[in-house]
């Protein structure tokens, strides 16, 4: 008689402090990911993130909720058919580098399995609680912080799922032992997780600022599907869009003295600690050469004036600007997030799309993924988007063989007005006075007491006017609310 393979499911134990922090972070990570961690198994693997089939030890239980007396232990079931590349696994005592496609579908008895970081969102299937008042708990908190949304993600503390917290100190003999790794098998180049964040914070700030024209569309999908066109390096038009797409899927361009500055203004976003002393910082003590570190020297004369002094208004600063540079670097100290930028409507200031293209840039990668804001991260579907994104873009990085499952974009609004645009889109989004009705050319048509009365059954199209569009759509904040109706 054959004894039927128990199906397996791979549980990875933790607390609801630090799974509240991998929802708002948008990635499973290892320690070093956490801006705020508390102590469980990760800090047993380094880079890597152990999953039980079945069966917990105790062990990895005590230690999930170890370092506080309020910490409250919960199981992240996974689903690794989302994924392929080379892990570890304890078979037969043994700890064997595996492929995990072929180790999940062997007729080994895997107890033990190791998946190198960071893993996506959309590879959380369920989240299993010790007991009903735990779920409704955490479910409860979930709804009142703006960055910790669960998507698809599943709540559940059946009967059966409560006895995996169970497992007792007689029973571990029958539990798998801990892999034991060695600092040779350990992943070789680690993730740079502030450029991970800053990357989906990034995208996330692009997706939303797409709504504004085909230039800013264009450049979100290019950015994201990592296939910029080759641009011309003298176009100073181009010249910001361009360094931050080498910035993060190439290496920069050195030559070029706006690029040294660009970078250090990246990283001064990044870097933790206060943008505006890293930047005027990094201006004044850059290591230029004399036309550069000029410049650099200008630059943070500007903006210390224009922090401390109300000697101009906003409006008159903006409009004495020489370049791109000077107005970003005058919007990042006008704004201290991108919440407070999409709220951004000075009617004596006319920015082009551009300028707010680039805006949007340095705001994503200052506020990384973690803070975007709570109404974007509601669009329907892009979470999990982003999330697909950022790991992906962390293993191509690291030169890693792990890939998951591809995830497309959702529709940038850009998408739903360019073509097709509907009569319900138009009045949802506001923008019926940017909108031309054609009819066509062959559609013969009698006017009748001031109406044009056509045969047959005729459909019309729907334009929008460019111009008049960005005017409007610019200035105008697209929610969640509105975005989720689109259709």
């Amino acid at each position: 008689m054959t004894i039927k393979k128990k199906k397996a499911c791979w549980l990875f134990p933790t607390n609801t402090n630090n799974l509240r922090m991998i929802l708002a972070q948008g990635l499973l990570t290892s320690p070093e990911g956490f801006s705020k961690y508390y102590q469980d198994i990760l800090v047993d693997y380094d880079g890597y993130l152990s999953l039980f089939n079945h069966q917990i030890p105790p062990d990895s239980l005590r230690k999930a909720v170890s370092e506080a007396d309020h910490l409250t232990p919960c199981l992240l079931e996974l689903d690794l058919s989302k994924l392929s590349g080379q892990g570890w696994a304890l078979i037969n005592n043994e700890t064997k580098e595996v492929d995990i496609t072929s180790a999940l579908t062997s007729d080994d008895d895997v107890k033990q399995l190791l998946i190198p970081l960071p893993v996506p969102l959309s590879c959380i299937s369920k989240i299993i609680f010790k007991t009903k008042a735990d779920n409704d708990e955490f479910e409860k908190e979930a709804k009142i912080r703006s960055n910790v949304l669960l998507g698809k993600v599943k709540l559940s503390s059946t009967k059966a799922e409560q006895k995996l917290f169970e497992c007792s100190d007689t029973a571990s003999t029958e539990v798998v032992s801990k892999i034991q790794l060695k600092t040779t098998e350990t992943p070789k180049i680690k993730p740079n997780y502030s450029d991970i964040y800053a990357y989906g914070g990034v995208l996330s700030l692009l997706f939303y600022n797409a709504k504004n024209g085909a230039l800013s569309h264009n450049f979100f999908a290019s950015f994201s599907r990592k296939s910029l066109p080759p641009v011309v390096s003298d176009s100073k038009e181009q010249a910001i869009p361009q360094f931050i797409y080498e910035y993060f899927h190439g290496e920069i361009d050195k030559t070029r003295p706006e690029n040294m500055i660009l970078k250090g203004i990246v990283s001064s976003c990044i870097e933790p600690g206060s943008f505006k002393e890293l930047l005027i910082n990094f201006l004044c003590k850059g290591d230029w050469d004399e036309k550069t570190g000029k410049r650099a020297k200008e630059l943070a004369d500007k903006l210390d004036e224009y922090d401390t002094s109300n000697s101009r208004s906003t409006s008159e600063w903006f409009k004495s600007a020489q370049s791109d540079i000077e107005k970003l670097l005058l919007m990042l100290f006008t704004r201290g997030d991108s919440e407070s930028f999409t709220d951004f409507n000075n009617p004596k200031i006319n920015f082009s799309e551009r300028e707010h293209l680039i805006f949007t840039i340095f705001f994503g990668a200052r506020d990384g993924f973690i803070r975007v804001p709570a109404f974007i991260r509601k669009y329907r579907g892009l979470q999990t988007y982003i999330s697909n994104q950022m790991a992906a873009y962390a293993h191509a990085k690291m030169k890693s063989k792990t890939i998951f499952e591809e995830i497309g974009a959702p529709k940038t609004v850009w998408q739903f007005v360019d073509k097709g645009l509907s009569n319900a889109n138009t009045k949802l989004l506001g923008i019926e006075s940017c909108v031309q009705t054609t009819m066509s050319a062959k559609a013969g048509f009698k006017n009748k007491q001031g109406l044009n009365v056509y045969e047959g059954f005729q459909e019309p199209k729907y334009k929008v006017v460019n111009e008049e569009f960005f005017e409007l759509i610019s200035t105008k904040k697209i929610t969640d609310t509105e975005y989720n109706k689109l259709k």
